[in-house]
């Protein structure tokens, strides 16, 4: 059982040794950083806004506990950003979950990011969207998920916090930047197959607003490790059975890729908002 400060307030951890491995290896050339921000799909182009540099460009797949993306328009890598508020650690792809099966091994970069001292988590997606109050090409912010993945990231007698997981203050930051953010609940399922109109009828009467295949699992670990926590979702299409368009991972890159530039804009101004 590792113990370290965070926030000013002592958390009992269970930290894998490749993330502290990881961690230092990063603070060595970087030092430690007060943002982390895991760009998914369609979010890519905020690494220009929030001004990324290639000097200052990490190879994740040169540190233990990493692994290469499997999916089309994912890449293994980030930057760290150097500002006077405090360093961002930017992530360029995440290893989903449906990927290895392993819930820990998918959330091995919040534990990077807690270690290196971040706060403050910011998880993007591309999502379906259930709610059709919600508009596509546009981000939502996530107020609540469903985890449908019959997993966690949590491991023993973990119970993890009892406090909001999302963070309404860090929403009300983006609502401040964007007032017509719409807000809704985010289901997870396993993946890598697209949800059956059944399950999309599922997860409505449960209460879902928009379903995907990440995010849930990285909000239990960030959460359970005392960072506040933002989580934006970029509807890029209706969810299967709600439309008569054809769900596949070419269309939802096609529509993210159509807004990437405003939303990564979004992206950067909430980002240095903090």
């Amino acid at each position: 059982m590792l113990k370290f400060v965070l926030r000013g307030e002592m958390y009992p951890q269970i930290v894998d040794a490749d993330a502290i491995t990881a961690a230092n290896a990063i603070r060595a050339r970087f030092g430690d950083h007060r943002i982390g921000v895991v760009l998914g799909s369609g979010w890519g182009t905020a690494k220009e806004y929030l001004g990324a540099d290639e000097s200052r460009f990490i190879d994740l797949l040169d540190l233990p506990g990493f692994r290469a993306a499997g999916v089309a328009g994912h890449k293994s890598h980030a930057y760290s950003i150097g500002r006077d508020s405090g360093s961002i650690l930017l992530f360029m792809g995440r290893t989903h979950f449906y990927e290895t099966r392993d819930a820990f091994s998918a959330t091995h970069h919040i534990r990077v990011a807690i270690s290196l001292g971040c706060e403050h988590l910011i998880l993007t997606n591309a999502s379906g969207g259930i709610n059709p109050s919600l508009d596509l090409g546009r981000p939502a912010i996530i107020d609540d998920h469903i985890n449908f993945t019959a997993s966690s990231p949590l491991t023993g007698s973990e119970h993890g916090s009892d406090k909001p997981m999302y963070s309404p203050k860090l929403a009300e930051i983006a609502r401040s930047i964007s007032p017509d953010l719409k807000s809704g609940v985010y289901a997870q399922f396993i993946g890598p197959q697209y949800e059956t109109p059944a399950e999309i009828r599922m997860a409505k009467i449960l209460g879902a607003d928009m379903v995907g295949m990440s995010t849930a699992l990285e909000a239990i670990a960030a959460s359970h490790y005392g960072a506040e926590l933002l989580a934006l979702s970029l509807v890029t299409n209706s969810a299967p059975g709600l439309s008569s368009e054809t769900v596949n991972h070419d269309a939802v890159l096609h529509s993210a890729d159509a807004h990437a530039e405003s939303n990564g804009r979004l992206l950067a101004r909430i980002v240095h908002a903090l």
